[in-house]
């Protein structure tokens, strides 16, 4: 995450490009990386495009209030 005024500065490319040369460097071994991210995050998409990441899966998450989810199966709230 990067604090609103920093951003439009690349800082979450460095940061990637950072990573990938320390797992180069330490982990030689390593012929492929895996990473993810919510698919609202077009800017991260973008980057992991720019460096050669390709689409492997979706994974769908959902979140609900616990109170709310129980309203709607028809629990009483405890």
């Amino acid at each position: 995450m990067v604090a609103r005024p920093h951003r439009g500065h690349r800082l979450g490319l460095l940061v990637k490009v950072a990573m990938l040369e320390l797992l180069a460097e330490r982990e030689p071994q390593l012929t492929r990386i895996i990473t993810g991210n919510a698919d609202e995050n077009r800017h991260m998409i973008a980057i992991n495009a720019e460096l050669g990441f390709a689409v492997l899966d979706r994974w769908p998450s959902w979140q609900a209030e616990v109170a709310q989810a129980l309203a709607h199966a028809g629990h009483a709230p405890s």
